[in-house]
């Protein structure tokens, strides 16, 4: 065989590899793109499911089950890191003498729908514009899919409104220790009075309902961001959420101080 035909064959050879390595690099490409695009679709619709509450919090990454000595339920589970903070601020607090126990902490979509259509059902018997109904049952109580308790950022401490009517001094002492103290652990008080100027709709005032901002203040705006009317749906009165304007009226009316 002539000198030129073994420089030929060897040409071809690196040519038949070079063309391999290509294609191998294009499929790698192809693939990791692929996964990307899977892994953020995966990412978004479990994003999409916390903040709606349509997800065991037992199952999630993020979310821990609370020791009973903090919590008055027989079981709880909150964000790892809004326990971390709430443990801190106890913990302070029981140094001044006032002692917090949280009485709510995460409620999925399935929790706030039990809450939503016993009432519902309940406010039916007398009232019967289901408008009316829905403004009846939301002075204190969210629609599912639009509770800051579906995150497990929130928490409500040692009482209801009943606790904290003003009569009860216990109640005024542990209210104005949080008012002083619960922002150096993170916690703010997202349902201010609506006094027309730092809060103008929405919820009464809670001076029981507390919020972890560091987490919170970035689902309020995935919030914003990513959920729809058509996520709203499968409880009673669902189909007149969008005409009563609940996101704006609720969800996003918050105190100024918290945003």
């Amino acid at each position: 065989m002539k000198k030129h035909s073994y420089i030929k064959i060897f040409l071809y050879i690196i040519l038949f590899l070079s063309c391999n390595e290509a294609n191998t690099h294009k499929n790698i490409k192809t693939n990791l793109h692929q996964h990307n695009i899977n892994t953020s679709k995966t990412e978004m619709i479990n994003l999409i499911n916390l903040l709606t509450g349509k997800f065991e919090p037992s199952d999630h990454k993020n979310f821990t089950l609370v020791d009973p000595k903090y919590h008055t339920k027989s079981k709880m589970f909150l964000q790892k890191e809004t326990l971390d903070a709430f443990i801190n601020m106890r913990n302070a607090a029981q140094k001044e003498g006032i002692n917090l126990r949280i009485v709510s902490g995460t409620r999925n979509f399935t929790d706030q729908q039990k809450i939503w259509d016993k009432k519902y059902k309940r406010f039916s018997k007398s009232i019967s514009q289901p408008k009316d109904i829905i403004n009846k049952i939301m002075i204190w109580s969210s629609m599912p899919g639009t509770s800051r308790h579906h995150w497990g950022t929130d928490i409500d401490i040692n009482g209801f409104d009943e606790y904290f009517n003003g009569e009860n001094q216990q109640a005024i002492k542990d209210y104005n220790w949080l008012n002083k103290n619960a922002d150096k652990f993170g916690f703010c008080q997202v349902y201010s009075e609506k006094d027309g100027i730092n809060r103008r709709f929405g919820y009464n005032e809670e001076k029981w309902h507390w919020s972890y901002m560091p987490i919170a203040s970035k689902y309020l705006k995935d919030y914003k961001k990513y959920i729809n009317y058509n996520h709203l749906t499968k409880f009673l009165g669902s189909e007149h959420a969008k005409e009563m304007d609940i996101f704006n009226q609720y969800v996003f009316s918050i105190s100024k101080k918290c945003q």
